[in-house]
């Protein structure tokens, strides 16, 4: 991770994740109205976000000279502000979709989040900064496949 080309596995990741995104953007336009649509994935993008916040907060780094290190360790006041912040734009999704879509579109993201993190401390010690760009990647497509599966 140290080397800042991207490389075959980065690529095919890369493209399977755009991929992933437009089939799902999609459904969305398939199911929702565009509007609705659209606030569904700002939803799915804030919470990915406010994953990312939390997992870099929870779990140890694994190098201290890397990007995650570089820009501070988030504290726990830091993950609570991300997910106050993500509370605005979550409250279209509450109102749009059914309780048992959003349970499995954040019961997804959230196994994501919480997968991807252990994983990296088990295999590389801690996290890295493409580690928290893999968690908050994973956990939009997560999100919007979960809620997509009920609704």
């Amino acid at each position: 991770m140290k080397d800042s080309r991207i490389g075959a596995f980065g690529a095919l990741a890369l493209v399977l994740s755009v991929v992933l995104r437009i089939f799902l953007l999609a459904s969305l336009w398939q199911k929702f109205s565009p509007a609705d649509a659209a606030l569904l994935f700002l939803a799915s993008e804030a919470i990915s976000r406010t994953m990312l916040v939390w997992q870099w907060y929870e779990r140890p780094l694994a190098r201290p000279d890397g990007l995650a290190a570089r820009y501070g360790k988030p504290r726990g006041q830091t993950a609570l502000q991300a997910t106050l912040i993500t509370i605005p734009l979550f409250i279209p999704a509450v109102l749009i979709l059914t309780v048992p879509a959003l349970l499995l579109g954040v019961l997804i993201a959230a196994a994501a989040a919480f997968g991807t993190g252990q994983l990296s401390v088990q295999k590389i010690g801690g996290i890295t900064g493409d580690v928290l760009g893999a968690i908050q990647q994973i956990c939009g497509l997560g999100f919007l496949t979960g809620m997509l599966m009920v609704h």
